[in-house]
């Protein structure tokens, strides 16, 4: 395969949890929603998962959908890199090769290596490995993030819902809250323009 984007993804601090078994069923099933794949999110050994995508666009739209999923008590990291895909072996995704792994797994690292680093945010969570340069698509990355982790769970459901095409009215009655009070959280937490970034980043990729 060429010209496709790889994502690697992995589980912060995944030891502590109480009920791993529990932990790894959750991931497993917010992958499972992931839009998009040409070769599905599957966890794969300890705390990583992998995935390849068409696009970047895709990739990253998958990335956020599992993202909204756990929050806000399950943190990951993802990296993302575009090249080819090199099929050794047809146990996916295990036996595979190719540049856009070797991307993939440079941006995870990057985002491993940063936790450390006082001159990364400490929300960054996603790193972006493309030829040619990401300057633009890695600061939309970093505000996202940080956006990100400020929501709680009902922040998380509302903008799934949203994505998924159901009006405020119907997501205040799904949640069993004010209409008005999603209507605040839309315009005061930065729901709306999570949605509306989400919404134009395929001009950029």
């Amino acid at each position: 395969m060429s010209d496709v984007t790889a994502v690697i993804g992995d589980i912060v601090g995944s030891r502590t949890f109480p009920d791993r078994g529990e932990l790894h069923r959750r991931v497993a099933s917010a992958l499972e929603s992931a839009p998009g794949a040409i070769q599905p999110l599957t966890l794969t050994i300890g705390d990583e998962f992998q995935g390849i995508f068409q696009s970047v666009r895709t990739a990253l739209r998958a990335t956020l959908v599992v993202q909204l999923h756990l929050l806000p008590d399950v943190e990951l990291r993802f990296g993302v890199g575009v090249g080819e895909v090199l099929v050794m072996a047809d146990r996916r995704p295990f036996g595979q090769d190719g540049s856009a792994w070797w991307s993939a797994r440079e941006a995870i690292d990057e985002i491993r290596q940063g936790e450390r680093s006082y001159r990364t945010p400490r929300t960054r969570a996603t790193g972006l490995r493309v030829e040619g340069g990401t300057d633009a698509l890695s600061s939309y990355l970093v505000l996202r993030d940080h956006l990100l982790a400020g929501f709680d769970r009902v922040d998380a459901d509302i903008v799934l819902g949203l994505m998924q095409g159901e009006t405020q009215a119907a997501i205040a009655d799904r949640l069993g809250l004010d209409r008005g009070a999603v209507s605040r959280r839309v315009g005061k937490h930065g729901l709306s323009a999570l949605l509306w970034a989400e919404h134009n980043l395929g001009s950029a990729t």
